[in-house]
């Protein structure tokens, strides 16, 4: 008599059962009720599987939204910055370029100065050595802090008020947009 179950405890119960010699009432509630429990315990184990394979499932599909609000945002955010690189780049580029050649005049004028001081040190020895009278020595050093003023004024007078805000290299001429957009004028009639 071959008899296969499903269950393992129903199959143990029914070969303890078999191996006696007759089969009584109460065997065969003791294999029903074998069997009802090892059906509870592989239900409850399948249910468990389910809500697992659900919960994965929930938080896969949470985490593949994420992903893809992520994405969205990110190049969102890229095509925003990408569509405005151009007038960024080239504004930094004209700041860049007026903060380089303002430290470049500003080190023009150290450079003149220095020479100055060397030429002053140079004049003073000179008065020293009695080579140079003390008045010429006064007017030479004089003329040269002239011509030095001068050239701190012009460089001081032409950035602040002839110079372009937007380019270093373009005068301002009282126009907006430094004369690119001036109108034509009109002959009075």
């Amino acid at each position: 008599m071959a008899t296969s179950y499903t269950y393992a405890a129903a199959d143990a119960a029914t070969v303890s059962l078999l191996s006696g010699a007759s089969v009584t009432g109460q065997d065969v509630n003791s294999l029903i009720n074998a069997g009802k429990a090892n059906l509870a315990q592989s239900f409850g184990a399948s249910l468990e599987n389910t809500n697992t394979a659900s919960t994965y499932g929930t938080v896969f599909n949470r985490n593949n939204s994420l992903t893809s609000i992520a994405t969205d945002l990110t190049k969102t955010n890229n095509n925003l910055k990408n569509s405005g690189d151009d007038q960024t780049y080239s504004r930094q580029a004209e700041i860049n370029e007026w903060a380089a050649n303002n430290k470049l005049d500003t080190l023009f004028f150290l450079q003149v100065s220095f020479i100055f001081f060397t030429l002053l040190v140079v004049l003073i020895y000179l008065r020293q050595a009695g080579i140079l009278s003390s008045g010429t020595m006064y007017i030479t050093a004089g003329v040269f802090l002239l011509i030095l003023l001068g050239i701190l004024w012009n460089r001081a007078s032409y950035t602040m008020y002839s110079r372009d805000s937007r380019y270093w290299n373009r005068r301002f001429i009282g126009l907006s947009d430094s004369g690119l957009g001036a109108t034509p004028a009109t002959c009075p009639s």
